[in-house]
Formats: structure tokens, sequence, C-alpha cells
């Protein structure tokens, strides 16, 4: 008898340390911050980097467009490719433009060979980026790439492959900065001087981790970043509207994404659509009269992802309350229906193929699927194509 109870209570233990393990690991899966969260901790909240935060999200890239990174060796040609590959989706018409720059090292996709000569020079290859991204309104803005790296052999190639014309050392915390030049000081002699200058001559500030590598070029907004990592900073993962942003467009799995502050009101793109050479006044007082505007938003995101339908974008609104985000799932509904771009005066009906709009609490979201997605998703932010202005 003591025994068939002995062995009743081993089985009710058994079962219920299973349970606490399972709970403890569903625990862990719903409280780990996705990549969007993880790279705004690392940001510090600063006036200017809420400005722009673009990010590409190069692992989840390689999930769904089916694209395998090379491996560590691979040549200058075969990242190349690599990364022409990442930038399409069906074929060339339909390019897959991004969010963020190539801009670890020069701050542009047209210099692509450049940016992954110099790289390699560093130490790093495209197989080892899972996200890149850039934060901050330039020229003082921040590049940074998050993956695996040997920090040491990075330090070591990057000092190698400039002993004609050593860096000046700094450590700062526990990290080393490596720096050329001053702060945001042009030699356009050495314009793509591998590894260490861009496209307009400027140095770069360096900093290698186990998980990041940092590219500015001056030393206070790197310095910045460094103190946020210690916590000694806040970053604008304790912004409600950028910690609300980050985790929608997470959930969707994004590939591609630009958060930013610099909201669509009424009164900015009014200044600056009439200030364009090709437009008047009078044009931009017809052309908001077209349809009703959106209630006032905090911060917008914009994203792009994938899944059996095909590709589509995303249009995240955070608001002030949830009233408001719910007026204007309406009101953006009726925007895409009653309006069209500023200056090519396509409807946006006849872009998209399906559009999905709900609000929850203070976050609207809409999905927008289109033949063109690929190429048009960050054109809904631009000047000329205000969808998502407010009064």
């Amino acid at each position: 008898m003591m025994s068939r109870m002995n062995s009743k209570n081993t089985l009710f233990l058994i079962v219920v340390f299973i349970l606490i393990v399972l709970w403890s690991n569903l625990a862990s899966c719903a409280s780990k911050p996705g990549v969007f969260e993880q790279i705004l901790s690392i940001i510090p909240n600063m006036k200017n980097n809420g400005a722009m935060i673009a990010i590409n999200d190069y692992a989840e890239m390689r999930r769904q467009l089916n694209v395998e990174a090379p491996d560590k060796d691979a040549t200058i040609d075969e990242q190349m490719t690599y990364v022409i590959e990442l930038l399409m989706e069906e074929g060339a018409e339909n390019k897959l433009s991004v969010a963020a720059e190539i801009g670890f090292i020069n701050g542009g996709t047209l210099y692509l060979q450049q940016s992954l000569e110099a790289m390699q020079n560093i130490g790093i290859g495209y197989c080892t980026i899972d996200q890149e991204g850039r934060v901050g309104w330039p020229p003082s803005n921040v590049s940074l790439i998050k993956g695996r790296f040997d920090a040491e052999k990075c330090q070591q190639t990057l000092v190698e492959s400039s002993k004609n014309d050593p860096p000046k050392i700094e450590t700062y915390g526990e990290n080393t900065i490596y720096s050329w030049l001053g702060d945001y000081e042009l030699n356009l002699s050495k314009r793509f001087t591998p590894p260490v200058y861009d496209n307009l001559g400027r140095g770069g500030r360096f900093v290698f981790q186990e998980k990041y590598a940092f590219r500015t070029n001056a030393t206070a907004p790197l310095k910045s970043v460094l103190s946020t990592q210690e916590g000694k900073l806040s970053s604008l993962a304790v912004v409600t509207e950028f910690n609300l942003l980050a985790k929608e467009l997470s959930s969707y799995h994004a590939m591609s994404v630009l958060m930013s502050d610099q909201t669509q009101d009424l009164a900015y793109f009014k200044a600056l659509l009439a200030a364009s050479i090709q437009s008047t006044e009078e044009d931009v007082d017809l052309y908001l009269k077209q349809g009703p505007l959106l209630k006032p938003y905090q911060t917008i995101g914009l994203g792009i992802a994938k899944d059996k339908k095909g590709l589509y974008g995303l249009i995240v609104l955070v608001h002030a309350d949830e009233q408001t985000a719910g007026e204007n799932v309406n009101l953006l509904r009726r925007r895409i229906d009653e309006t069209s771009t500023f200056f090519t005066m396509a409807g946006w009906s006849s872009m998209f193929t399906d559009v999905s709009i709900s609000s929850k609490g203070r976050v609207l979201t809409a999905t927008l699927y289109g033949p063109d997605i690929g190429r048009d998703w960050l054109k809904w932010y631009m000047q000329r194509y205000p969808l998502a202005v407010f009064e």
C-alpha cells in the first residue's frame, strides 16, 4: 500500500515538474523581445534618434525569401549576389526596396561593391550579419549591425589594413573605439579608401563586440549608444510609442522596417508640398480636399513582409488613445478609396488588391497587398505620397 502511494506521489511530482518547465518555457518565449525591440534597447532616447530608425532583418529575409547566406570564405562576387537576391522578389520589376541602406561602411547601396570589399578588409562578411540598421538623422546617424562576430579579429584586421593611416584609439567603458579624422571631417582624396573612409571621405568611428558592430562619423553618438548598452542612458525601448511599433512589426515578421516620430501632420506637409517647384499652394489645397484626413497619431511604422498570398506592406500608427485609433480605421480606409498620391495623382485604391485595417488599443495596423508593393511600400511616408497625413 505504501509503495503504491509513493508511486502516485512520484508520478504527481513528475507531472508537476513537467508543467513547471513547460510554463517556464512558455513564459520565457512570451517575454522574449523581438529583433526590433532588441535593437531599440540599444538606441538612446535622445533628440533626433526617433526621426529615423531603419532596420533590415536579413535573417528574416533569408527565411521568407529562401535565400541562403554565403559561407565565411565567400568571394566579393558571391556576397554581392547574395545581397542582390535579398533585394529582389519575383524578378527585377518587383524590387524589394529596403528601409536601411547598406550603411555600415559608406552609407549607400549605390556603393555596394566598395562596401563589401571594405567589410571584407575588416573581417566581416554578410554571412555573419543578421540585422543591419541606421538610426538618427544624417549626418549624426549611427550604422549598426547585429550578428556573430570575432571582435578581436575584426579589430586586428581593421588596424592592419590601415597601417599606413593609423587610427586614434580610445577606451570607453569595456569598448575600444577606433577613429579617423575629426567629427564629420572630409578628406576627398580618401573617398572609399578601405576600410574606414566613406563615399564622402569621412573617417569612421568603429566599435566591435561579440553580437554588435557600430560605425559613426562622430564620437558622441557612438558613446551614447555604448552608454545605453550599459544602462547609463535610457533607450527608445522604454518609450511606449516605439515599443508598441516594434512589437506590432515583429508580430508580422517584417523583413524591413522604418519607424519614426516624424509624423505626417497637415501643417508640415502642406508647407513641404507647397515648397516644391512643381506645385503651388492652390495645388496643395485642392489635393487635400480630395478626401478626409486622419486624426493625430504619435508615431508611424512601415514594414514589408510575406505570406502565402505574397508580399504585403504594413502601416502601423500609434495614437494617444484607443478611441482615436478606432476612428482612424475608417478614415484610413476612406483615404485609400477616395484619395490619390500628390504628384502622380494615382488613386490609392488602384495600387492595392487587398486591404485590411484594424485597431487594438492605441495601435492601428493596415496590411496592403499589390503588384508593386515591394517597390512602393516606403513611398507612403514620403512627401509626395502623404497617405497617412492627419489634421
